[in-house]
């Protein structure tokens, strides 16, 4: 190994870990920004979560929409994954699109549960429940 080559890798290594350590940092500051957010009002922190939920349904749909206008042509041949088919419980012909079809179901469930503790989190704060 000459020297250009060990510089070369020595700083591709240095600027992996950055980009490690910068990608931490920005988790922890949101971590504690949410926590600190829930503590003074829950009610907004599960707001936020069932707009995150809403998101992905939208994502969702707008995949299978472009699965369906053929806009992705490898994942129309996909099959399911093993622990997606374990998972949810598909069929043994079950293909990428029926995966996307539960995880939408799953998030659409997720955000209706969302709304609702929100809705009930005045009355959850007040009995201590």
């Amino acid at each position: 190994m000459d020297f250009p080559d060990f510089c070369f890798n020595r700083s591709r290594c240095f600027f992996q870990v950055r980009i490690y350590f910068n990608s931490l940092l920005q988790i922890n500051l949101f971590f504690s920004a949410f926590f600190i957010t829930y503590l003074i009002s829950p009610k907004i922190c599960h707001r936020f979560v069932g707009f995150l939920e809403e998101e992905a349904v939208i994502t969702y749909t707008r995949c299978i929409e472009d699965l369906d206008a053929g806009y992705l042509p490898v994942w129309a041949k996909t099959p399911a994954p093993q622990i997606a088919k374990n998972y949810w419980k598909l069929p043994d012909d079950a293909m990428m699109k029926d995966v996307l079809l539960v995880v939408r179901a799953d998030e659409a469930t997720h955000r209706q549960y969302v709304k609702k503790i929100n809705d009930f989190s005045d009355v959850i704060l007040l009995f201590g429940i």
